[in-house]
């Protein structure tokens, strides 16, 4: 038999299941407020999250190969996350997302983009996967 748990949070509300877990965002709610509320309350270092819904008010990160510069843009539209995967960790008792978004805009093009927030706007749901592994962040890669 399977071990089910339901949790609920002020932003969300979840299933764990075994060593997985099943969220969904409130809605209105940041999904990184949320997602960092979350990881924070049930203790998880880090991991992965994959999933989909509808958010409004997002902020995409990009890369400018020329310059080398990342820069943030804002998009205050409704649109449906038909992707988000990715990984989390925390340091320094900050959680860090490293998530890969792919929008479905009102026109039906996509965008994609790498995730700073979003608002949730609707239906979303979302599986997280904790890993038990250390996370070491290097400033830089060195060839030896």
């Amino acid at each position: 038999m399977m071990n089910i748990e339901n949790l609920e949070g002020d932003l969300w509300i979840a299933k764990k299941i075994e060593n997985s877990y099943v969220v969904s965002i409130k809605d209105q709610s940041s999904l990184k407020n949320a997602f960092t509320d979350f990881l924070m309350s049930q203790q998880i270092s880090e991991g992965k999250i994959t999933g989909m819904g509808n958010v409004n008010e997002i902020i995409l990160r990009f890369y400018k190969p020329l310059n080398k510069e990342f820069f943030d843009v804002k998009f205050n539209e409704i649109a449906t996350v038909s992707e988000v995967s990715g990984s989390f960790s925390k340091a320094q008792e900050k959680v860090i997302f490293n998530l890969e978004i792919v929008l479905e805009r009102e026109n039906h093009a996509a965008l994609t983009g790498g995730f700073v927030d979003a608002k949730i706007n609707g239906m979303n749901t979302f599986f997280l996967f904790p890993m038990k592994s250390e996370v070491i962040k290097t400033e830089k890669f060195t060839d030896n």
